[in-house]
């Protein structure tokens, strides 16, 4: 071999090896973002069916007795050991004597049942996780719960205090609030990523 194959050799064996690394880290690149992309995606998804779920069990602790679990020691003593009635609502019309209407409600209680068989299938989980329900999904935290009084009525918000999404951090200046059921300050259930 001559000295300008050596040369040549010297040469391209360099670039081969920078061209290999550089593509391996562009690539590494690319799938790391993909894969936080996913993960992300993925929070914010499992958040809210978490969420839908602890909406379900708060909307049959206040059917059950007018207020909302305060803890979520409450919340889960509620739906492992709480007996819910199974109800039937008759209304009969009935006509005055000078022409109106007016209408008679009863309420008839069929049976009692644990109030973990009234939720099974909203909650699709066992008794056994039943307790996680308050954790937000691929983190270590729990969900906030609040509950209050506001002008005679019970308000409950359930936040997630620190989201996996980057766009929900209030700390960084996101564009999305966190994710989140009712108020502070109204009676309502309904969630901030409803439309």
């Amino acid at each position: 071999m001559d000295k300008i194959g050596i040369v040549k050799l010297a040469v391209f064996i360099p670039l081969a090896l920078a061209a290999a690394w550089m593509g391996h880290y562009l690539y590494s690149t690319i799938m790391e973002k993909d894969h936080e992309y996913t993960r992300i995606v993925q929070g914010d998804q499992l958040a809210i069916e978490r969420l839908v779920k602890i909406r379900e069990v708060m909307k049959l602790h206040y059917g059950v007795k007018g207020n909302y679990p305060e803890s979520w020691d409450k919340f889960t003593q509620f739906v492992l050991e709480a007996q819910v009635p199974i109800t039937e609502v008759k209304e009969t019309v009935l006509r005055t004597s000078y022409g109106a209407d007016s209408i008679s409600i009863t309420i008839d209680t069929l049976d009692m049942v644990p109030a973990f068989d009234e939720l099974k299938g909203k909650l699709k989980c066992s008794r056994d996780e039943v307790t996680d329900l308050r954790n937000v999904p691929l983190t270590k935290h729990e969900f906030e719960l609040t509950t209050k009084e506001m002008r005679g009525a019970q308000v409950v918000q359930v936040s997630d205090p620190n989201p996996v999404n980057p766009r929900r951090h209030k700390e960084l200046k996101g564009d999305l609030k966190p994710l989140k059921f009712g108020s502070n300050m109204t009676p309502t259930l309904k969630g901030n990523w409803e439309k």
